[in-house]
């Protein structure tokens, strides 16, 4: 069987994309098959996937309720990087949803309080981080990405209760 691979690199440079790859921080895995060794392996990685999630989580909305001057770049980072592993992570629960359960429930009933449901202050965002509006649209069209994944995420823990 072949493996098959997600790249999610929205915002990156030729460069930047290459750097992700070479540097294995794209996720290999196999699609749904009824072999114990790949079912295994693919839950290893749903795992894998949620223990980066949950404190890139964490640091993202630390970051937005705060703001910190000149953290801007690292932000942006850290959300593009949430969303390639979100996204990683629900592809492997979509194509193996039978035995996604226990890390969708893990990952969700570990949630912090969301990004999209998180008030600050455009204005001190440009400031502190030093952003152009353009960067700040930038910034909604990243977070919007995030809430879709949210949901999916939701949607899922749903269908299993």
């Amino acid at each position: 069987m072949k493996s098959i691979i997600f790249v999610v690199l929205v915002g990156l440079s030729a460069s930047e994309a290459l750097e992700e790859i070479t540097t294995q921080k794209i996720y290999w895995y196999k699609p749904y098959t009824d072999d114990p060794e790949v079912l295994a392996q693919n839950a290893t990685l749903r795992r894998e996937l949620m223990d980066k999630i949950i404190p890139l989580g964490k640091s993202i909305q630390m970051t937005i309720e705060k703001l910190p001057k000149g953290a801007g770049e690292r932000f942006i980072k850290e959300l593009d990087e949430f969303n390639n592993l979100n996204q990683q992570f629900l592809n492997l629960v979509r194509d193996d949803k039978a035995n996604s359960k226990p890390e969708v429930d893990y990952l969700h009933d570990r949630s912090y309080p969301h990004l999209v449901d998180t008030d600050f202050s455009e204005e001190d965002m440009m400031n502190n981080f030093n952003w152009t509006s353009a960067e700040v649209q930038t910034f909604y069209k990243k977070r919007n990405i995030a809430n879709d994944h949210y949901i999916d995420l939701q949607l899922y823990h749903h269908w299993y209760h």
